[in-house]
C-alpha cells in the first residue's frame, strides 16, 4: 500500500484495455478457474500486450479492506509458472 497506489491495481496494456472497454481507474474483476479478485485498472503502455501485473497482496488482517481482499495468490496455482487470467 502506498500513496501512489491507495487501492489494489492491475496493470494492463493500453490496447488490451481499449479492446475490453476498460479505462484507467475502472474496477475490474480478474478471474481464473480458482476464483476472482476485484482491482482497479492501471492502463499503460509500460506492459506488453497480453500480460497483466496485479499489485494485490497476499490478503491478511492489516490495511484497508480493498487490500485485505486482494489476494492474487488465490487465483494462481503456485506450482505453475503462470495462469491465464
Amino acid at each position: 500500500m502506498s500513496k501512489e497506489r491507495p487501492v489494489p491495481t492491475v496493470m494492463i496494456n493500453t490496447l488490451d484495455a481499449q479492446e475490453r472497454g476498460i479505462r484507467n481507474g475502472d474496477l475490474v474483476t480478474l478471474k481464473t478457474k480458482r476464483g476472482s479478485v476485484d482491482m482497479h485498472a492501471f492502463v499503460t503502455d509500460d506492459i506488453v500486450r497480453g500480460a497483466i501485473e496485479a499489485s494485490g497482496t497476499g490478503g491478511g488482517a492489516i490495511g484497508p479492506k480493498a487490500w485485505r481482499d486482494a489476494n492474487v495468490n488465490e487465483l494462481t496455482d503456485l506450482m505453475r509458472h503462470y495462469d491465464p487470467i
